[in-house]
């Protein structure tokens, strides 16, 4: 009996890989475990495909510009998706993106590394995410949008840098409306109000939540 609680306490623990390099990260990911973390040690990751997260997962770098993961200069996205439909998803190319965190994942966390992808739509797409936790993270130079979210709840998105370019005609060959790697939110409404809390409060949520662009 006690064998047995012991073997369920095991398998309860959160698995957690290091990964040093592309492959090794592909294949972690590639395990499509539910609360799985994945750390990654300094350097480039080049990928070739989108990044799929399930549930629960982690994917912590080792600090931003120390752990960059970008693409290859294969992957080369077409914009015929773009400008994207907006409230609509019939429509979207979904592939275009670094990351995609599963439709209805929870939980998911992103920290301490850089995202980029000249060539690409964006850095993360999601559906229906739940406590999504983006922290500590630079975004930069993609062709449309760097945080590309419909149905979201209770997220967490703080001490992140979103790197615009000027004129994002420079970058990307869509030729209006590109966010060139910016936010494109979409959070679920809810209508149970909370009373609106005082400026003094403001001042002090604003301090915690200090993305910048």
């Amino acid at each position: 009996m006690l064998s047995l609680l012991l073997v369920c306490l095991i398998n309860s623990i959160p698995a957690e890989i290091s990964v040093t390099n592309t492959e090794e990260l592909v294949a972690a990911v590639g395990r499509n475990e539910t609360h799985l973390t994945i750390r990654l040690a300094p350097g480039k990751y080049e990928l070739s495909q989108q990044l799929k997260l399930q549930s629960g997962t982690k994917l912590l770098g080792a600090g931003v510009d120390k752990t960059i993961v970008t693409h290859t200069k294969q992957w080369q996205a077409s914009t015929k998706a773009l400008p994207d439909p907006e409230a609509r998803l019939n429509g979207f190319d979904m592939d275009s993106y670094l990351v995609r965190v599963t439709d209805k994942a929870d939980g998911v966390e992103i920290a301490n590394l850089t995202l980029r992808g000249p060539q690409i739509h964006g850095a993360i797409f999601g559906i229906s995410l739940t406590n999504l936790h983006l922290h500590h993270v630079k975004i930069q130079d993609f062709m449309w949008s760097g945080l590309r979210t419909f149905n979201m709840q209770h997220a967490k998105i703080h001490d992140c840098e979103f790197v615009i370019c000027p004129d994002c005609r420079f970058l990307s060959p869509v030729e209006s409306g590109s966010q060139g790697g910016g936010l494109g939110l979409g959070v679920k409404r809810s209508w149970n109000h909370v009373p609106e809390p005082s400026p003094k409060k403001d001042a002090k949520q604003e301090g915690k939540t200090n993305c910048r662009k």
